[in-house]
């Protein structure tokens, strides 16, 4: 079989980490994939062997050409989205459309990210209700794939709808790696570490300038939290940010490739963001690392917003994919308001043995969940020949 991604978001990974966990699943003697893809991604997409086609910017006419180029001499036999709700608005990037992609012989699917087909009231973003929801329709895709434990490994699903497993390469994590990693690291032994990931994408776009203060205000208790539970602990605080904190047990580091960032994993006690779908925190929760999510639920209109996802919101938008899902009782969830019952159930993880074994009992019975899942070869095989058989 042969499978085209198509990815056109430039300014975050998880779409992209999503569509190549289901290349390096789906990719034997038997099936080849191919990416089409922004420019921005042509390095970390090469470094893992796939081949790909770039996108050029503000070219409709070259991009219509490349895509013709890739169904004459590449032909795929899928071709799947790596997300159809940015690939509707990419016309104003590359100048392609939902009608360019009948250039394609072969069948057209969309990763289903967020299991739209779920009753929500709105996308909530940045304090507003996005029209994204009557402006979008998953449904023009006849299949449709869903990332799992994002998505309820568990939940119901219509024909040419599927679930698949991301997070299946799991970090490799013990005692002895631990010790190892710490000295490496210049870390000490004789401390709990907290994980945290930051990034320049965390902060409020401009033109959101009724949401401004807000997040300020939320990156102002991030960091008391921070600083609070670092007076008994070392936190390790990963990428970039526009906050400084001067604390000598709060040690801050650059971005860093993924080898890298799996040993500050492993040499870690505890893991805290403030994005529930994060593909990172996934492989980090099912290699048994407990993982923590600040979160929002605390509003009052203009004023304030919930969040799932800081700082974008999405806490209506996400609250059925967390409904029931296993992965939810995986996460210990923090109310940000909370700051001293934030402080003890996290020290209650870090030094509370049968806290952290219930945790873990949790993840495995989720990893079970996982493996009953079809793979990604059989999800493609069943999307050209399902109705054949």
């Amino acid at each position: 079989m042969k499978v085209l991604f198509i990815v056109t978001s430039f300014w975050a990974y998880g779409e992209l980490i999503i569509a190549m966990d289901f290349a390096k699943q789906l990719v034997t003697e038997e099936n080849t994939v191919h990416f089409l893809i922004p420019p921005k991604h042509k390095k970390i997409v090469s470094e893992n062997d796939y081949k790909n086609t770039v996108l050029i910017p503000k070219a409709g006419k070259i991009n219509r050409i490349l895509m013709k180029d890739l169904e004459m001499t590449f032909t795929p036999d899928v071709v799947v989205l790596s997300d159809f709700l940015n690939y509707n608005y990419c016309y104003k990037y590359y100048g392609i459309n939902n009608e360019d992609l009948s250039v394609f012989s072969g069948k057209i699917a969309t990763f289903d990210n967020f299991a739209w087909e779920l009753s929500r009231k709105a996308m909530d973003s940045y304090g507003f209700n996005s029209k994204v929801l009557s402006e979008t329709n998953i449904n023009l895709f006849k299949y449709k794939i869903c990332p799992s434990p994002i998505v309820n490994p568990n939940a119901p699903m219509e024909k040419n709808h599927y679930i698949f497993s991301i997070g299946n390469k799991g970090i490799n994590v013990n005692e002895q790696l631990k010790q190892k990693y710490r000295s490496e690291l210049n870390l000490p032994y004789n401390k709990k570490i907290i994980l945290v990931t930051v990034a320049l994408w965390q902060q409020v776009p401009s033109k959101y300038t009724d949401a401004a203060n807000f997040v300020n205000e939320c990156e102002d208790i991030f960091c008391k939290f921070l600083e609070d539970i670092s007076k008994d602990n070392i936190v390790l605080c990963i990428g970039e940010s526009s906050r400084k904190i001067n604390n000598t047990n709060i040690i801050s580091l650059k971005s860093m490739n993924t080898e890298e960032f799996d040993k500050y994993v492993v040499a870690s006690d505890l893991y805290l963001g403030r994005n529930i779908t994060s593909t990172s925190m996934i492989r980090i929760a099912l290699s048994g690392i407990p993982c923590a999510i600040m979160m929002n639920s605390k509003y009052d209109g203009k004023n304030k917003y919930g969040y799932y996802m800081f700082p974008v919101g999405w806490y209506d938008f996400l609250k059925p994919v967390i409904k029931e899902n296993p992965y939810s009782e995986v996460i210990t969830f923090l109310e940000q308001y909370d700051n001293e019952e934030n402080i003890k159930r996290v020290n209650d993880i870090l030094y509370n043995g049968e806290i952290k074994e219930t945790i873990m009992g949790k993840v495995e019975k989720l990893k079970l969940d996982l493996k009953k899942l079809k793979s990604p070869s059989e999800i493609i095989k069943d999307i050209v020949y399902g109705e054949e058989l």
